[in-house]
């Protein structure tokens, strides 16, 4: 009897014996498991995913349903302490990141904290912050619970969900009209140095960009970006000014320069796209 014909005896014999599914065996020297009712070569079945694969698979399906499991919502109305704490427990519950009642409490705090005065918050992570140690740490902790916000918090999506930002910039640190057209030339890729504060209502934006009292007299540049948002959270709700209608984006976030249009008199207007 020929060995090609022994060895399909064989694997008739082992086929009509019952195994459990995923059964390993080794069959003349290879490794075979059991799948539909039959022994099959392991390089012709499943390949079993390695730990490093499996992370890779979790982070891309994050990447993927994104606003899906922070879910979307507009504008909600000025909270007070314990609703607003009630609610950061059930979104983050809903993204299926739940938090303990202490950290909902410091993620309250945290916006209030930084709707009060985001100035230091974004000195420290521009590293420029120049407080006293014992403030940086309060400031550290508190900007490290904004950005966690973006885990689960819901992503601002209303209307047209059109948000703007307005900003001054200073010649003094070497902005002047031709640097603006420059570093923001169509395709340009930028961010915004560190958390950022927008607002879906334009003027508050403009106004923001218009604002130079409590500065030195210079002749500032004023900006205002518009874009659609797809990240960002509304803090309106936990606001110490909800009439900004504040909408805060991640230090991680990155724009694409759509169009500048340079308005005259020193005043800019610049569409972006957030990636």
């Amino acid at each position: 009897m020929s060995t090609s014909l022994q060895k399909a005896i064989v694997m008739e014999l082992l086929n009509v014996t019952k195994a459990e599914e995923g059964q390993k065996k080794m069959i003349f020297g290879k490794p075979f498991h059991y799948a539909g009712s039959k022994w099959v070569p392991d390089k012709a079945g499943p390949k079993e995913e390695t730990s490093k694969e499996r992370s890779k698979k979790t982070e891309d399906s994050k990447k993927v349903l994104g606003k899906s499991v922070r879910g979307e919502r507009g504008h909600i109305g000025l909270r007070g302490e314990k609703d607003s704490i009630e609610d950061l427990m059930n979104c983050a519950e809903k993204a299926k990141s739940p938090i303990s009642l202490e950290r909902a409490k410091e993620y309250y705090h945290a916006c209030l904290f930084w709707s009060e005065d985001p100035s230091e918050s974004r000195s420290l992570q521009q590293g420029s912050y120049d407080g006293t140690e014992e403030r940086k740490k309060r400031v550290e902790k508190d900007t490290k619970r904004m950005e966690q916000l973006f885990e689960f918090y819901p992503v601002y999506k209303e209307g047209t969900s059109k948000i703007y930002r307005g900003i001054i910039l200073d010649p003094d640190e070497g902005w002047s009209n031709l640097q603006i057209k420059l570093a923001f030339q169509k395709g340009n890729m930028i961010d915004m140095k560190g958390l950022s504060s927008w607002s879906s209502d334009p003027n508050v934006a403009r106004n923001f960009a218009a604002n130079s009292s409590g500065r030195p007299w210079r002749e500032y540049l004023h900006v205002t970006f518009e874009s659609t948002n797809k990240k960002g959270i509304s803090l309106k709700s936990m606001s110490q000014s909800p009439r900004e209608s504040e909408v805060l984006h991640s230090s991680k976030t990155k724009w694409k320069v759509k169009n500048t249009e340079d308005l005259g008199n020193n005043h800019f207007k610049i569409q972006l796209e957030e990636q």
